[in-house]
């Protein structure tokens, strides 16, 4: 059961969400995003990783959009260059 009416149908040849989730992430160009890397060291001796996507905004107040994308994540997965390249802001994913 939906939570939330909604008139949308799926293309006849496009039919259900795993082919609508796969067939983009395949067909699609891949943006090409560059990181740079920060280390921050944290009180309990661990680290976190922090990749800032390059070449940053002109404006330095731009908003910064943090990207925290679980344990067993990593940047190349394809959600991560997507969503920067995307985005307009500061992006930031951490990795601990």
């Amino acid at each position: 059961m939906s939570l939330a009416a909604s008139d949308y149908r799926a293309p006849w040849w496009l039919p259900g969400g795993h082919l609508q989730t796969i067939v983009p992430a395949e067909l699609f160009p891949k943006a090409k995003v560059i990181y740079r890397r920060e280390i921050w060291n944290t009180p309990d001796d661990d680290i976190i990783a922090v990749d800032w996507s390059t070449p940053e905004p002109i404006d330095p107040k731009a908003p910064i959009m943090v990207h925290i994308h679980g344990l067993e994540g990593i940047l190349q997965q394809p959600l991560c260059p997507s969503a920067d390249g995307a985005l307009r802001s500061r992006r930031a994913s951490a990795a601990w």
